[in-house]
């Protein structure tokens, strides 16, 4: 019973992502950060989905194994760092080119491979939750001491960026990857709201 349940919840977690993630690939922009906000909440979407049939059925088959595995590692390696870094280039007003966004998508990934042959990947994953909470935090203060300035700061969006902070922290300190996934999960959606309500 408590299978199905894991699996209701990281489904409609999954259907969450799914629909921000359309949400945000749909919005007209000249610059690509909601289309790489979109990318991130999708990695993030079927990591979810795996882990939950992970959950239900058990680690009893090899592919299953290797899909939640690798789900897991590309949502922690490069689907998180990407999302941290588009709500960067979005409050600073950088506007990152696609080839931009091409090189970091490719050096998370190769910086992944580093730590995963230097043994250090656990130790990598671990700086990478503590770290991004930190950011989201920098980020928040930034925002409101510029509200004064330029208005970007509403209630709903300050409301969907503190969540994101809340989750991102509290998956920071979950020792299961299912937890830290699903903390993660959430803290993806008030990412995406944040950019969603603040366009």
């Amino acid at each position: 019973m408590d299978s199905v349940i894991t699996l209701v919840a990281y489904l409609a977690l999954s259907s969450g992502l799914a629909w921000l993630s359309i949400v945000l690939w749909r919005k007209p922009w000249p610059h690509h950060t909601y289309k790489t906000a979109a990318f991130s909440l999708c990695v993030m979407a079927i990591a979810c989905v795996t882990h939950g049939i992970n959950a239900t059925v058990g680690l009893a088959t090899l592919a299953s194994t290797d899909a939640g595995i690798m789900s897991q590692n590309i949502a922690l390696y490069v689907g998180l760092p990407m999302a941290v870094l588009t709500l960067i280039d979005h409050t600073y007003s950088w506007h990152w080119k696609k080839a931009t966004w091409g090189r970091i998508f490719l050096g998370l990934a190769a910086m992944f491979e580093l730590t995963r042959r230097g043994e250090v990947g656990t130790h990598y994953g671990e700086t990478i939750t503590i770290v991004a909470p930190l950011i989201l935090l920098y980020l928040l203060y930034s925002l409101r001491l510029n509200n004064s300035t330029k208005p970007q700061l509403s209630l709903k969006s300050s409301l969907a960026l503190s969540l994101s902070l809340v989750f991102l922290a509290l998956g920071a300190y979950l020792s299961t990857s299912y937890g830290a996934i699903a903390s993660h999960g959430i803290a993806l959606i008030s990412l995406g709201s944040y950019l969603y309500l603040a366009a």
